[in-house]
């Protein structure tokens, strides 16, 4: 019995000894204070045990332990995954091929650890694995066990983008000379034969996920009106650069039409007017047209004269004369003639009605001899000054851009027009002529930009070379279009980063990051924060925001189509790895994960660049589409719609689009035709994408706002747009 007792006792105590060992390190493992090989609970020698203690050990550089820790955890499991069972419903991260190929990697053996993050990127394709690939492959160079035989190829482009609704899949129209928007992208593609490590613009770094033999990038750039420069720079994981030098003109203002000959609302009794006038223009004259008939081609040139006769018939006669740039802007005028006697009232009320003048009211009902009245009429229609018309923007018609305000009219005297001021900027395509029509595009203010709406001052002053001047104002109200607004974007909220310790601030610091670069990309409507939290804390949900878990029950609460969740990993003191997770509010399944690898999270700019990324790929796993219906069928709502996309554009099941209809006509100018204001569109229905083949999507209609007493229904042909 006794003897019994010292065996239990003896084997207690070996056992105690052997969890000591597996538990509490030797202050040999401790650096700084703080200890590696730790678990954050009991070791019980199991795959996931191992893993986590060789991870500490890697991250405390004590890299044979890593070593023997991570072989062990690799030989019971071997594929590396976001989300590995433990026991019941217990998922850890799990990556022993990534994680050994970094411990050997640290150790010099670079054979073994290029195949061990190869094995790991065929598995779960993470930019920590890359990032490490690269170091292998620059080490490999510096030994000249790999040749780099050329250097990076790199070239880039200016695209512009059109906020006008389009039935074009591709609504990108790119040039890398001349462009006239205002909403721009620069396109950079460039590839090397072993791998891209960074690339700059003027300068400043374009991040971009490590490991990349090739990419496609599309840069938001703040462009402003006039030549812009561009030098891409590509560096390779050699050391070698190539730079491709970009030169683009912004063009915004379209070309000055003067007019000399013939004066603005002429009478005559001639059969035949000469015309004569000039256009100017910065970017160069394509041509100039009467009546949509070419009377001038230009090559590129400045200023341009032209001359024309025209033809005049009996009473009123209207002319069209229409300027085009190489940059594709149009400037319109129209030039109005009476043929007949001059004094006679029929002409004298003609130009009367010209000269949008009002009949005083006393005037009007009182009875005048027609010799007298006509003496009236002559005075009151007599060229006294210089007169401002402005055809756009006007107070009832609210701007549609959502970056800039385009401004056109026409400058009138009976002498040259020497100056003219918008917003108090001088316009400087002045002709010299008696009248000018203008056309250009004004910034909005940098306090609109962020939303798109609000109001604007407008101000327009001229000034003639006899000194006269005239000036007029006008508040102008800004409204996106419809592919602006918030409510046809797709609507995410971003929710809690859970840190890497309890008092971790990274987490909360990178959401806030990563929600400004997506806010600033224009694709998404992102939730505010604190409308999030009010709307979690009235629920008592806000305990759920980094549980994915939740998201059924959250998105019951939240107008979110979809949740991002991130986690934190640390990986070593400095670095970090961030995981996201894009979850459905509908269903709570996970439709795809992103992630990043930050070996520095103390630098600022780093970890700003890292969230571009993550932003660029979320953009582009949800791209943001025009298109059109091809066919439809079902009645009473309940339709099924086929749209022109396809998988190659990106689309995917479970994605809303929207069937359009033009709610309110373009605005066009009554003389010239020309459009000053796009057309307003309305939501029709609205659908889910439920099928994806290669030729086409099909849809199935879940909210119907359609009006039947209006006339409004569903037809081929009509635009579409994803959320």
């Amino acid at each position: 019995m006794r003897k019994g007792y010292f065996i239990s006792v003896l084997i207690w105590t070996s056992l105690s000894i052997f969890i000591g060992c597996q538990t509490s390190p030797s202050d040999n493992y401790t650096v700084e204070g703080k200890t590696y090989g730790v678990t954050s609970g009991v070791f019980h020698g199991r795959w996931w045990n191992y893993y986590e203690r060789g991870c500490s050990f890697l991250a405390g550089g004590f890299l044979n332990e890593a070593e023997k820790d991570l072989r062990t955890a690799l030989q019971s499991r071997s594929r590396d995954t976001w989300q590995a069972r433990t026991y019941g419903l217990h998922f850890v991260e799990y990556f022993p091929n990534r994680e050994l190929g970094i411990t050997l990697f640290k150790k010099g053996q670079l054979s073994e650890a290029e195949t061990l993050l190869r094995n790991s990127l065929s598995q779960v394709d993470t930019e920590r694995a890359r990032y490490y690939l690269d170091m292998i492959i620059k080490e490999r160079i510096s030994k000249g066990e790999l040749q780099d035989r050329e250097p990076p190829k790199v070239k880039a482009e200016l695209v512009e983008i059109s906020a006008e609704i389009t039935k074009d899949k591709d609504k990108k129209k790119a040039s890398s000379e001349i462009v006239r928007e205002a909403n721009n992208y620069l396109k950079i593609e460039c590839s090397d034969d072993l791998g891209i490590e960074q690339i700059f613009v003027n300068k400043q770094s374009v991040y971009l996920r490590h490991g990349e033999k090739s990419a496609l990038i599309q840069q938001p750039i703040e462009t402003k009106e006039g030549k812009q420069d561009f030098v891409i720079t590509v560096c390779d994981l050699a050391g070698k650069e190539s730079s491709y030098n970009l030169s683009a003109k912004v063009d915004l203002t379209g070309p000055n039409i003067g007019i000399f000959k013939p004066a603005d609302y002429l009478v005559t009794k001639d059969n035949e007017l000469t015309l004569e006038g000039v256009v100017l223009d910065d970017t160069g004259i394509a041509e100039v047209s009467l009546n949509n008939q070419v009377i001038l081609e230009g090559t590129g040139e400045q200023r341009k004269e032209f001359r024309s006769v025209l033809p005049l018939k009996d009473g009123e006669n209207v002319f069209i004369i229409a300027a085009r740039d190489t940059a594709g802007n149009e400037t319109r005028t129209a030039i109005k003639t009476f043929k007949g006697e001059p004094h006679s009232q029929s002409a004298l009320l003609w130009r009367f009605a010209q000269r949008r003048i009002r009949l005083n009211h006393a005037l009007a009902s009182s009875v005048l001899s027609e010799p007298m009245l006509n003496e009236v009429l002559l005075a009151q229609t007599e060229d006294t000054g210089i007169d401002i018309n402005i055809k756009t923007p006007k107070p009832e018609q609210p701007s549609r851009h959502n970056r800039v305000i385009r401004v056109a009219g026409e400058i009138t005297s009976s002498s040259a027009v020497q100056s003219l001021l918008i917003n108090g900027e001088p316009y400087t395509q002045l002709t010299g002529a008696p009248k000018e029509a203008f056309n250009k595009r004004v910034p909005l203010p940098s306090d609109l930009l962020a939303s798109g709406t609000g109001t604007v001052k407008l101000s327009v002053e001229a000034q003639d070379s006899q000194g006269k001047k005239a000036s007029k104002e006008m508040n102008v109200k800004v409204e996106p279009v419809l592919i602006n607004k918030n409510e046809t974007k797709m609507s995410i909220a971003l929710l809690a980063i859970a840190g890497r310790t309890p008092t971790d601030t990274l987490g909360s610091d990178l959401r806030t990051v990563l929600e400004e670069s997506i806010g600033k990309q224009g694709r998404f409507y992102v939730l505010d924060r604190l409308y999030l939290q009010n709307i979690l804390n009235e629920q008592q949900l806000s305990a759920g925001l980094s549980d994915p878990n939740r998201a059924l029950d959250i998105g019951r609460m939240v107008p979110a189509q979809v949740f991002v969740v991130g986690e934190l990993f640390p990986r070593g003191e400095q670095s970090a790895e961030v995981k996201l997770r894009l979850i459905s509010t509908e269903t709570s399944e996970v439709i795809s994960i992103f992630d990043g690898f930050i070996d520095d999270v103390n630098n600022k700019e780093l970890v700003l660049g890292k969230c571009n990324v993550l932003a660029r790929q979320l953009s582009d796993f949800f791209p943001r589409l025009s298109g059109e219906v091809l066919d439809f069928r079902g009645s009473d709502s309940k339709y099924e719609v086929l749209f022109n996309w396809a998988e190659q554009d990106g689309v995917r099941p479970g994605t809303y689009a929207l069937i359009l209809y033009e709610a309110s006509p373009a605005w066009t100018d009554p003389e010239t035709g020309e459009i000053t204001q796009p057309a307003d569109y309305g939501i029709l229905y609205k659908t889910r994408i439920v099928n994806v083949s290669p030729t086409s999507a099909r849809g199935q209609v879940i909210t119907d706002t359609s009006k039947p007493s209006e006339g409004v229904a569903i037809e081929k042909g009509l635009p579409s747009i994803t959320m």
